[in-house]
């Protein structure tokens, strides 16, 4: 069988690429008789990116994720990638033409820098692939030009595992099977058996894994586009594969022994240190010693399950003990202590953003207050009133956390309860806050004797 693949076209030459990589040039009908058209977001510093199609949304991808397929005609179209910034104007970051193809899927892969942001053509010829399918590879690691890729089957070790393909930086291949279903099959075929696999990477030419999934079932019967790509947000740099078929949903895997990290909030006012232990099945637990209203660093674990407790020096709360704490595999959690209307010690852990914080901020949110049966918080700009604040995330119950995307731009942090009957109680206000490109934002209301109202909110990175 003849694998047709179109590689890494520059965008200036893509019609005239796109129209001569050829087709079956026979007159059966055509099993896939449109053209195909799909993004991928692989820019680990982008804004949440939309495709447009002759002016029409095709879909809006974030890092890490991918629209669905398009289904066009093969005439000449214009495309155009586009994000929104800080004053809700669509700006184009990229423009360009094409001429799709017949039978083909055309899939742009954004790698790089997003300020001079590489879009990636790849093109490839579908196939009728009853019980099989395709495997393609691409990196948009930068700094890393290439690995190798391995895989076995489910149960399998690395050293019976077989090298298929190259994952190479803005280069599309397609992985060889090793076990090809032999001729005198009544529908032989070179492609991939469906069945559960182990994907594993090293670097060009190393025998020692860098990377390993978990076992992978492979159902469908089509072109599997796997992506080598870097972890973004509050843990940064370790691998991921993403796996890009047909529609929006993106099958992502970290790597099973990847580590996780945490990190804690003190919100208590107390002035006696909070401490507070996270142990294991080791002999030894990781101690943390909090001062009031503070945040911890990141500490790094093996992924698992840990016992979390914690005690104030002065006695003036009930101690939390044994509370379960659940760290999977490149998963980083924040976990706020507080204390309810009983003084009794409590925690909320929710993960942090996995996303690029460049343009898009993914602020978390967590209700503190066990007075009110829900509360606002509006995001406010400086044309705005919390009437007219498009940003706003509604009756945030006690114990709950939520989160919000922001663009960048100045933002004024409200709190409001409202009775239900009209009556609205300002809880606590911020100055404008301009938020930080770098950072994981948390934002907490909280009890409080230093303010008049009684409540605070606590801004955390």
């Amino acid at each position: 069988m003849t694998k047709k693949i179109s590689l890494g076209f520059t965008l200036t030459l893509l019609a005239s690429l796109l129209v001569g990589c050829g087709s079956s040039g026979n007159d059966e009908e055509t099993t896939y008789p449109e053209a195909y058209l799909q993004f991928y977001n692989g820019s680990a510093n982008s804004s949440s990116t939309s495709l447009y199609v002759d002016d029409s949304l095709l879909g809006t991808s974030a890092f890490g994720d991918a629209t669905g397929l398009g289904t066009l005609t093969t005439d000449e179209i214009s495309l155009e990638f586009r994000r929104t910034d800080a004053n809700n104007q669509s700006v184009v970051v990229k423009s360009l033409t094409a001429s799709l193809q017949e039978g083909y899927k055309t899939i742009y892969v954004l790698s790089g820098d997003y300020a001079d942001a590489d879009f990636e053509q790849f093109s490839f010829e579908r196939e009728d692939l009853s019980e099989h399918f395709r495997l393609l590879a691409t990196s948009v690691v930068t700094g890393t030009p290439q690995y190798d890729v391995y895989m076995a089957e489910e149960g399998a070790p690395f050293s019976d595992a077989h090298l298929v393909v190259k994952a190479s930086y803005q280069t599309l291949e397609e992985a060889t099977y090793w076990a090809p279903d032999p001729n005198t099959d009544s529908n032989p075929s070179d492609d991939f058996d469906l069945d559960s696999y182990v994907i594993y990477l090293t670097l060009p030419g190393e025998s020692e894994p860098i990377y390993e999934s978990p076992s992978i079932s492979f159902l469908y019967s089509t072109e599997y586009l796997m992506v080598v790509r870097n972890t973004a947000g509050a843990l940064r740099n370790n691998l991921n594969i993403d796996l890009i078929v047909n529609s929006t949903s993106i099958s992502s895997y970290a790597d099973i022994n990847a580590s996780s990290q945490f990190r804690l909030y003190n919100s208590l006012d107390q002035d006696s240190p909070l401490t507070v232990s996270v142990g294991g099945n080791a002999a030894n637990d990781t101690v943390i010693a909090l001062s009031a209203n503070s945040l911890s660093e990141f500490t790094q674990l093996e992924y698992g399950d840990y016992r979390l407790s914690a005690t104030l020096g002065s006695g003036a709360v009930t101690p939390l003990a044994n509370r379960l704490l659940t760290l999977n595999q490149g998963e980083s959690k924040a976990v706020v202590l507080y204390a309810n209307n009983d003084n009794q010690l409590k925690s909320l852990a929710f993960i942090e953003s996995s996303l690029p914080q460049n343009y898009d901020h993914e602020i978390k949110v967590a209700n503190l207050v066990q007075d009110f049966s829900d509360i606002e918080l509006y995001f406010v700009r400086s044309d705005e009133t919390i009437e007219t604040a498009k940003y706003k995330l509604s009756s945030i119950d006690y114990e709950e956390s939520r989160s919000i995307v922001l663009p960048q731009d100045y933002y004024e942090i409200v709190a409001v309860y409202d009775d239900g009957s009209g009556n609205e109680l300002l809880l606590d206000r911020t100055s404008a806050i301009n938020f930080n490109e770098e950072a994981n934002y948390i934002v907490t209301i909280e009890k409080t004797a230093s303010t008049n109202s009684g409540y605070v909110l606590s801004i955390l990175h």
